[in-house]
């Protein structure tokens, strides 16, 4: 073998060793926030408003799914944890925005609220289909989902 096929198989095997690294090491450092008030009470425990109204927002998701078409936003995971902007916009003190959120939770605990300047102005009620009505506010907002541990279908629609 010349020196050039030597060096590059042995580039080749540390550059996949680095990988299966990184990726174990990744396994480990993205972990749930355990649901720990039991199954019927779906309030949070862990996350707090001063981190829903956060202005940088993370999330650890399993098999989520995200779609924000013209008149709908939807969004299911069967397992998130952490705060998801699922939806912004600007808000005028003199216009009425309305919208209805649907929404499921099948397992850990969630909150869905309406955000603008770094404080929750509206919670939504889970498991129903809600009708919010937005007035007063000024500047950007946006609604955000609060999950540990939620296997949950939220529907925005406008």
């Amino acid at each position: 073998m010349n020196n050039f096929k030597r060096k590059f198989l042995l580039s080749a095997v540390s550059l996949l060793i680095v990988s299966i690294t990184v990726l174990m090491c990744s396994c480990f450092l993205f972990k749930h926030i355990e649901d720990t008030n039991g199954e019927e009470d779906y309030s949070l425990c862990t996350i707090t408003d001063e981190r829903i109204c956060s202005k940088s927002t993370s999330i650890v998701e399993f098999n989520a799914r995200y779609s924000d078409l013209i008149d709908q936003v939807k969004y299911s995971a069967k397992k998130f944890s952490g705060v998801k902007n699922l939806y912004s916009f600007t808000a005028n003190a003199n216009k009425a925005y309305a919208f209805m959120v649907t929404t499921e939770r099948t397992a850990g605990n969630l909150r869905i609220c309406v955000v603008n300047n770094g404080s929750i102005v509206q919670d939504v009620e889970i498991g129903y289909n809600e009708q919010i009505v937005i007035t007063g506010i000024q500047g950007t907002c946006y609604i955000r989902a609060a999950g540990e541990s939620a296997e949950c279908l939220i529907i925005i629609d406008f």
